[in-house]
């Protein structure tokens, strides 16, 4: 483990940029307190998300927020995005005061919440076909859902909501998603010479990431 050590060390400047907005922070924590039983762990970077800039669908979003009864966040990054455009927009928080609220999971429910707002839905199941259902099941008809996520969003959330009467759903795209690799290590590499014994991913996007920057290994 020695050379995983040093990498380690020559990340440590990377992995602490990370440590401010990463998802996996929790991960982290719980490797970090339990590191004697685990031994060294490794942070990489797979993905990179960026806000839209000029988004002229969600800023007219927002100024009409008192046409939609949901607003559905699949992710803790659409929703910081979200807020930092009603920041930036002047929108008034009270304007969602007739919204209920539906999240993705734990992750999303924890920063919605960091805005003093407490989720109206989450799914048993933390994936986007499961937030979809819940919603189909708990929507009255005619409801109006915002849905602001990743440009790369998946179908299958859409597909599930449309099962529900007569819902009406605004997909806006808030934040695209790009893959990366490790600029100091060659991540197959090691996978492949048995450095490394395990991967945790922190989202589906990590592990598209993760796959991008690993092509051809089994």
């Amino acid at each position: 483990n020695s050379r995983l050590a040093e990498a380690a060390e020559s990340l440590k400047e990377r992995a602490s940029v990370l440590k401010q907005e990463s998802s996996g922070e929790r991960i982290r924590t719980y490797l970090e307190e339990r590191k004697s039983a685990f031994g060294e762990y490794l942070e990489l970077p797979a993905i990179e998300t960026k806000a839209i800039p000029e988004n002229d669908r969600l800023e007219m979003c927002l100024k009409q927020l008192e046409i939609y009864q949901w607003i559905a966040f699949t992710s803790p990054t659409g929703v910081r995005i979200f807020f930092e455009q009603m920041q930036k927009s002047h929108c008034d928080i009270r304007k969602l005061m007739r919204c209920k609220i539906a999240a993705i999971g734990k992750g999303t429910c924890g920063v919605l919440e960091q805005h003093g707002i407490y989720a109206d839905l989450v799914p048993e199941t933390y994936d986007g076909v499961s937030l979809g259902i819940a919603l189909a099941k708990t929507c009255a008809s005619g409801d109006r859902i915002l849905l602001p996520r990743a440009e790369m969003g998946n179908q299958e959330i859409l597909d599930e909501i449309q099962k529900g009467e007569n819902l009406i759903v605004e997909d806006v795209p808030t934040y695209t998603t790009t893959y990366e690799q490790a600029e100091y290590l060659d991540e197959k590499k090691l996978f492949e010479d048995g450095k490394i014994d395990c991967a945790v991913f922190t989202s589906a996007s990590t592990v598209k990431g993760f796959v991008s920057a690993t092509g051809g290994l089994d």
